[in-house]
C-alpha cells in the first residue's frame, strides 16, 4: 500500500504558474458568462397579447436559471481552490 502511494505521488505533475493562471481566468470567465445568462433570463419580462411572460411560467427556463447559478458557484469555487485541486485528478474528473 505504501509503495502505491509513493508511486502515485511521484507521477503527479506540479502545475506551472501559467497553467494555474489560465485555469483560474477561464473559470472566472465561465462564472461571469453563466451569471450573465441567468440574470438575463430572470430579469427579462415581455408582454404578449395582454399576458406578461416571465421565466417562471416555463419549467425549462427555471431549470436553465438554476443550472446557470450552479455553474457560477462551481466555477468560482474551483477557481478559488484551483491551486490545491489542480495537482489531483479530482478537478479534471469532476469537470468532465
Amino acid at each position: 500500500m505504501v509503495e502505491l502511494e509513493s508511486q502515485n505521488a511521484a507521477t503527479m505533475k506540479v502545475a506551472s504558474v501559467k497553467h494555474v493562471t489560465a485555469t483560474v481566468a477561464l473559470r472566472v470567465g465561465a462564472a461571469v458568462a453563466s451569471l450573465a445568462a441567468a440574470v438575463l433570463v430572470v430579469t427579462n419580462r415581455q408582454e404578449r397579447w395582454g399576458v406578461e411572460v416571465n421565466f417562471t411560467m416555463f419549467e425549462v427556463w427555471v431549470a436553465f436559471v438554476a443550472t446557470n447559478f450552479f455553474c457560477t458557484a462551481y466555477s468560482l469555487l474551483t477557481a478559488i481552490f484551483v491551486k490545491k485541486l489542480i495537482g489531483k485528478r479530482w478537478l479534471h474528473t469532476v469537470d468532465q
